[in-house]
């Protein structure tokens, strides 16, 4: 009969084991999707930053691309302008040198 009173012992002691490892387990629990809710607004923050500072850069490189097409297109122009003013200048000259040989 003194096996009985160790028994209950036991059996209280294990109770309180089950009820100790239930509640780590709900904290475990808490905890984890308190930090899955914490990470997954940094990743958001994190994303909206990034797609942020992505358009910025875009915007700067649409800019200097805008800007040397800009570039591009005042050189052509100025191009243009001065093989004129040469075919100007040679039909020109091309006259002085008739008219001199007359």
């Amino acid at each position: 009969m003194n096996n009985l009173p160790i028994q209950e012992k036991i059996e209280s002691l294990i109770c309180q084991l089950e009820e100790i490892v239930a509640l780590i387990s709900t904290n475990q629990k808490q905890e984890t999707k308190e930090l899955k809710e914490i990470i997954e607004l940094a990743l958001h923050e994190l994303v909206n930053q990034f797609d942020q500072k992505i358009k910025k850069i875009d915007k700067q490189h649409l800019a200097t691309i805008k800007h040397f097409e800009e570039e591009i297109n005042y050189l052509r122009e100025l191009n243009s302008a001065q093989r004129q003013m040469l075919e100007d200048t040679v039909s020109y000259i091309k006259k002085l040198e008739e008219k001199s040989k007359v």
